[in-house]
């Protein structure tokens, strides 16, 4: 069960987290239950802390994969029923509850004034006191929200069982105010206002009497037609033809074309493809091309095709054939989850009908007759309102209009199953094939998602000239989106396109002003392109808005340092180790700039020691190049025997014999500080 980060929010814990939605979120396709479809359970509070199961007694235990419930009063008996819900069918249960009543009851609805509290009260306290020979205190709370996706009854129920003597009822307010309210009977609804008074609430006349009807759950099949209201292009695959050479699933103005999956050891199949074959002549008299693809043979190994050439000759099977590779089965199978919540396999038979653009319109999953494929030829050149109305099994009128297509879907289950290359041929062919001549405002949107998310998979790639050019067109087709304008801009920067790489984060950032991320890229590329002044303008105006960023402070001191103004970096570099001690590498460079700058007035030796201690110790005195700044902090304290101390430490660290270049160095500081002699470091030229 994924279980949100509240403490830890390293990439590792958010990792974790993402991981367990996404299994969460296939269980789900694949018509898997969470905890193995654990019945429902009912349990008897005896008292003393024990509790007894009566699941089975009352009707309860249900196999559902359950979900949520909510308890209410629906028929105004006086006792709670339950309303359940299932993520299987049926999807709602209601539950009446219909055990003998010798109790009674008392129901409140609270109304608050709407100033100091809500006016349903939610969150308000309700404690009810029983009198009688041995006084009892009940409590309730109203809830918004009850459990898991369910919102019980804001009429709070108190069972009595056989108690009828009510002394009071105490209201704590939300606000935190209490009021009290007597005169209460048994049996009775009241409405309780807040600084009012408790009024007896009458039930209405019954309109409808509840009749008892178990669900009447459809028959289960293997059969289904489903059609896209919105086509989308197959995706691009090859199978063998009878002469064993590769094709092209959908060759260039090839269709309408009805491409299906067979087997040899499939009698509906065999079945199938024979009644095709009877009635060839009004097959094709409707435009309508088959390729009958068998998996006997998924290998390409030419050695399970026998018994496929035998039935194929038998029936005199009168349209193309051939033999389905394993490749092929997997984008077509990826292809029709992407267009279902459920992720079924592919059965076999299954049918795919595509149009002329290369766009599938029907899938058929078990056998399809020749009447069904006849009547579907008309949805070839249907409006989507056509299409859609064809798809449902009842009329009804849509208060939306029809759906648009959406190939990301496509994409996103191709990258599920790791098969980036395609996904990205997937979106670069829907890209192509889109008429943006015309197409709407809306539609040319969606284009520029496309172009986005095909951008980030080139990039991801490392197909940097590929994904900058789909960059481009994606910023063409949806101007004003700053996920485009940003990604683009730091593509850009990575490939050291320093100008250009600012002209997108200014365009994003004209798109959303004072984004700090942004404006830190940006002020990354101007560092990179050496234009300091404007790098370290753009960081003070982020430090005044977040002006307890440790980050950001050391991003402006590293702007500062290698510009060479090192007052003001030192001043950056202190703001952000007082924010955040543990960052290290900000410590570092502010301890040894005040050990080696030439500037006394710069220089502070105590000050350098104890924070190069602090980096030293997280390291555990195991990196040369920190041990070298202590080394370089103990010589500006005067302590030079430490110093040597400490290069002689990191000299015999495994990382400075294997860097001849460090170990040179370092050996040459030691020579110094045994001549009691402090370093000097030359400041960076801007």
């Amino acid at each position: 069960m994924s279980q949100s980060p509240i403490k830890d929010f390293s990439p590792a814990a958010v990792l974790r987290y993402r991981q367990g939605w996404k299994a969460l979120n296939k269980l789900l396709h694949e018509d898997r239950s969470f905890s193995g479809h654990e019945r429902n359970c009912a349990f008897l509070n005896l008292g003393d802390g024990r509790f007894a199961d009566i699941s089975a007694a009352i009707g309860f235990d249900f196999a559902d994969d359950g979900r949520a419930v909510a308890c209410v009063d629906w028929d105004r008996d006086g006792d709670l029923d339950l309303w359940v819900t299932n993520r299987t069918a049926p999807r709602l249960r209601f539950l009446r509850n219909d055990n003998p009543r010798g109790n009674h009851f008392l129901s409140v609805k609270l109304r608050g004034n709407g100033r100091t509290t809500n006016v349903d009260a939610i969150g308000a306290r309700v404690e009810l006191h029983l009198g009688g020979a041995e006084p009892l205190k009940l409590i309730k709370t109203l809830h918004a929200g009850d459990g898991f996706l369910a919102q019980s009854s804001k009429w709070l129920h108190f069972g009595l069982a056989d108690r009828t003597e009510i002394d009071r009822l105490v209201v704590r307010w939300p606000g935190g105010k209490s009021e009290t309210f007597r005169n209460f009977s048994v049996d009775r609804r009241y409405i309780v206002h807040q600084h009012g008074a408790a009024v007896a609430w009458e039930l209405p006349v019954a309109a409808v009497a509840l009749k008892a009807s178990p669900p009447q759950l459809p028959k289960s099949s293997d059969h289904a037609r489903i059609v896209l209201p919105a086509p989308l292009p197959a995706p691009a695959a090859q199978y063998v033809d009878r002469n064993g050479n590769k094709q092209s699933l959908l060759p260039a103005g090839h269709g309408p074309l009805l491409v299906n999956l067979w087997a040899s050891w499939c009698r509906p199949c065999v079945a199938e493809l024979q009644e095709w074959a009877d009635h060839e002549a009004e097959i094709r008299d409707a435009g309508i091309t088959i390729l009958a693809l068998s998996v006997d043979d998924l290998d390409d190994k030419s050695g399970d095709r026998g018994a496929a050439e035998a039935i194929l000759k038998r029936a005199k099977f009168p349209f193309q054939t051939g033999w389905a590779s394993a490749p092929l089965l997997q984008r077509l199978n990826t292809f029709q989850e992407a267009m279902l919540d459920r992720w079924q396999p592919l059965p076999i038979p299954s049918s795919f009908l595509i149009d002329r653009q290369g766009r599938v319109v029907v899938i058929y999953k078990g056998t399809l007759g020749v009447k069904q494929l006849l009547d579907d030829a008309s949805l070839l050149t249907a409006t989507p309102q056509q299409r859609r109305m064809a798809g449902l099994p009842f009329d009804g009128r849509w208060s939306t209009g029809p759906p648009t297509a959406s190939p990301l879907r496509v994409s996103s289950q191709f990258i599920d199953r790791a098969d980036i290359s395609s996904a990205i041929d997937y979106l670069r062919r829907y890209g192509e094939s889109v008429d943006t001549k015309h197409s709407d405002g809306v539609a040319l949107r969606q284009l520029g998602d496309v172009y986005y998310v095909l951008a980030s998979l080139l990039g991801d790639q490392g197909q940097a000239a590929e994904a900058l050019a789909a960059y481009a067109l994606a910023a063409s087709y949806s101007s004003d989106d700053f996920r485009i304008r940003s990604g683009w801009g730091e593509l850009l920067a990575q490939q050291r396109k320093f100008v250009e790489a600012a002209e997108q984060f200014r365009q994003a950032l004209r798109i959303t002003p004072g984004d700090v991320t942004t404006l830190r890229r940006l002020a990354g590329v101007h560092v990179a392109a050496r234009n300091f002044k404007e790098a370290a303008r753009l960081l003070t105006a982020i430090t005044r808005r977040q002006p307890n960023s440790a980050g950001i402070r050391f991003q402006l001191g590293e702007v500062y340092r290698v510009d060479g103004d090192i007052r003001r970096a030192v001043e950056q570099y202190r703001a952000a180790v007082k924010l955040n001690p543990k960052l290290y590498v900000a410590a570092n460079n502010l301890a040894w700039i005040l050990a080696t700058h030439p500037n006394s007035q710069i220089r502070n030796g105590e000050e350098s020691v104890r924070w190069a201690k602090i980096v030293c110790e997280a390291s555990g005195y195991k990196q040369p190049q920190l041990l070298d700044t202590l080394a370089a902090a103990y010589a500006e304290a005067g302590q030079f025997s430490e110093a040597a101390k400490m290069l002689e430490r990191a000299i015999a660290l495994p990382a400075a014999k294997q860097d001849t270049a460090l170990g040179e160095k370092l050996r040459g500081r030691l020579e110094l500080y045994r001549q009691e002699k402090p370093f000097r470091n030359s400041p960076p030229k801007p």
